[in-house]
């Protein structure tokens, strides 16, 4: 909303959907808005649409009350020293560039982008876990509430914990962690973001609900909401390395990564969680993996007596039945697809098929 959006946010917003070119068109587009009915609207390059910087603006009447007309150049400028925008000298019109594309794109805000192109500028992650430490170090991301417990600061557990289980890593902390935490306390959002990472590395690698909230002390809805945040801004990385290398194949790994963050399971169960996700949830994902059934291929040559067998003490049975529906559905689909082919495909060629979804860049 307004009341909450940065002013330089809005502009890039405004000038990426092609509403705006220039200083005139975005104070049209901000006057046609209810919000600036009767207000005087500040600027500046990271104050909120709300706040207030009267010094920055002029007020003109309208029909309806006060109008402001912002004084949006030194947000332009900054926006162009962040290579968000650039201008076009033989028109006079601004338009976003690669970055300012992704940036807009992705939902980020251009304090986010900026934190992030810096970082990477000294290079990329080797690793996913490194990827998921950029992420963390979001300066616009909080923790879910009751996350860390004053316990936990006092003992510094999430530091502990990386020491102990995660030592092979610790090289991949450094967006993260700052260089004295050996000598100093980690703040409270380092921490809890340092206590993030563990946690969605292990839930990354299907471990057990029950498992994680034990070691890491936080209940199922903390950690889906925390996934659903970091998989978003994952997904905002793989944009902005898009952005810088068109055709890198990290744009993909990190789409990839941002599924199994989002949902917990391994990539392999990407075309099963396609299929199944409106019958069967982690957990049973999980039972599939312990039964040895990990592709639509396994899924599908498996008879019903096995299927049975491997899952009747895993799934309710009403979980069952509906599973092997949508087995007798798939088998069904396959062999109709096969008809339109010459020579027929095999069941097999399923695993190598990866249908879209909101993860893949559009």
């Amino acid at each position: 909303s307004f009341n909450s959006i940065a002013l330089i946010d809005w502009t890039l917003d405004i000038i990426s959907s092609g509403l705006a070119t220039d200083i005139d068109g975005l104070n049209r587009v901000f006057s046609a808005t209810f919000y600036a009915k009767g207000n005087v609207i500040p600027s500046g390059d990271n104050v909120t649409l709300s706040g207030a910087c009267p010094e920055r603006s002029r007020e003109v009447e309208g029909s309806r009350g006060t109008l402001s007309a912002f004084d949006f150049e030194p947000i332009l400028e900054t926006l162009m020293e962040l290579s968000l925008i650039k201008l076009t000298p033989e028109s006079g019109q601004w338009t976003t560039t690669a970055l300012g594309k992704a940036t807009a794109g992705s939902g980020l805000s251009v304090n986010e982008a900026k934190c992030f192109a810096s970082k990477l500028e000294s290079g990329y992650p080797q690793t996913l876990f490194g990827w998921l430490a950029l992420a963390l170090s979001s300066p616009e991301w909080s923790p879910p509430p009751g996350f860390l417990t004053r316990l936990e600061i006092a003992h510094e557990s999430p530091l502990k914990m990386l020491y102990q289980h995660f030592d092979s890593c610790l090289d991949q902390t450094r967006f993260l962690l700052p260089e004295n935490h050996r000598s100093e306390s980690l703040s409270y959002q380092t921490a809890a973001a340092l206590k993030a990472l563990l946690l969605l590395d292990s839930w990354c690698r299907m471990m057990p609900i029950q498992r994680l909230e034990e070691q890491f002390q936080v209940h199922l809805g903390q950690i889906v909401s925390l996934a659903e945040t970091v998989s978003h801004l994952i997904k905002s990385l793989a944009a902005i390395v898009g952005a810088r290398e068109k055709d890198s194949p990290l744009i993909e790994e990190l789409q990839d990564y941002a599924f199994q963050i989002r949902f917990g399971l391994s990539i392999e169960f990407w075309p099963l969680h396609y299929r199944l996700n409106l019958i069967l949830n982690r957990t049973d994902f999980i039972c599939l993996k312990e039964a040895g059934i990990e592709s639509i291929v396994t899924l599908c040559e498996i008879s019903e007596d096995d299927l049975d067998n491997s899952l009747k003490t895993r799934l309710s049975k009403n979980k069952l039945h509906l599973l092997k529906e949508k087995i007798a559905t798939i088998r069904e689909e396959e062999f109709m697809s096969s008809l339109n082919t010459n020579p027929p495909r095999r069941i097999n060629s399923l695993s190598s098929v990866r249908p879209d979804t909101n993860y893949r860049a559009s």
